[in-house]
């Protein structure tokens, strides 16, 4: 009987220690995590010789207040670029930026962002800090090259130093293969905002085709292009005949004209010949049959 309270004593002070154990460590844990706050450098796909935009963010956790940050960046020079000037701050947090060279050697770059704040200032939400675009080579071959982060720190609206700031990496992806621009739909009919006013240009366009001309319509959303097609019609010894336009260019266009009027006017010859002839051919043997083609002009 003894033997038995006894070992169940010990239990239950075992098992109170392994509580109470149990309970620091999620206290510790907590406390850690109130006060944790992370850069993290974002990632972005480019081809070789174009250009992105990296965005470092700030992410904060348990009610971390950070106003000002500090970082470092380190690129490989030989495939990316980066100029000071060209890093931004986002305007929705209220502060500025400073970028400068800190360290190069013969392969690497490194660049120190200081995101400064006012005493009192507004505390950073969770979101982007600054972007900095940068610069691919065009020699650059495909593949990920990373963008490492150094001496990550976070300042309180006092200036104090907030603890345990981490950073997180990121990349910029040279790519040969990216992702198509996505293709803009229409979302509704288009409403004409006023009457569209013609700006003349330099260069007068010669009237190629009659005003008769007749266009298929054509529908395509705001900001789109549109083919329009028609029949441009030309009347010749009585017969209108009709000429697609989709030869290119006008040169071409002319010289049809020109063959035209030559036409119609060997017609008209040939119907003065006959008529002062006492026995006149049939007048069909005057008319000139225009061929259908396809030619790219203007309408008159």
């Amino acid at each position: 009987m003894l033997s038995f309270d006894h070992e169940s004593g010990r239990g239950w002070r075992l098992r109170l220690l392994a509580f109470v154990g149990t309970l620091l460590l999620g206290l510790h844990a907590s406390t850690a995590r109130a006060q944790l706050a992370t850069i993290d450098i974002g990632s972005s796909t480019g081809p070789p010789g174009g250009a992105v935009d990296v965005t470092v963010l700030l992410f904060v956790r348990g009610g971390a207040m950070v106003a000002a940050t500090a970082n470092d960046i380190t690129f490989n020079k030989q495939v990316l670029s980066l100029d000071p000037g060209d890093c931004r701050i986002n305007p929705w947090i209220d502060k500025s930026l400073s970028v400068a060279v800190v360290e190069e050697t013969r392969t690497l770059r490194t660049l120190r962002a200081f995101v400064q704040s006012p005493v009192g200032g507004p505390v950073i939400p969770d979101g982007p800090l600054y972007s900095c675009t940068f610069r691919i080579s065009a020699d650059a071959l495909p593949g990920s090259y990373a963008l490492s982060i150094r001496n990550s720190l976070g300042f309180d609206q006092t200036g104090a130093p907030v603890p345990r700031v981490s950073g997180v990496g990121g990349a910029v992806v040279v790519s040969i293969v990216l992702f198509p621009s996505p293709t803009p739909t229409q979302s509704g009919t288009p409403t004409p905002s006023g009457t569209p006013t013609p700006t003349p240009s330099g260069t007068p366009t010669p009237r190629v085709c009659p005003p008769e001309l007749s266009l298929t319509p054509a529908t395509g959303p705001p900001g789109s292009e549109v083919s329009l097609s028609g029949r441009c019609y030309f009347i010749h010894s009585g017969t209108r005949r009709g000429l697609l336009r989709r030869y290119p260019g006008s040169e071409r266009l002319r010289r049809h004209h020109r063959q035209l009027q030559r036409r119609r006017a060997h017609s008209q010859r040939c119907r003065a010949r006959h008529t002062s002839d006492p026995h006149p051919e049939p007048a069909r043997d005057c008319r000139r049959v225009v061929r259908r083609g396809s030619f790219n002009g203007v309408p008159g």
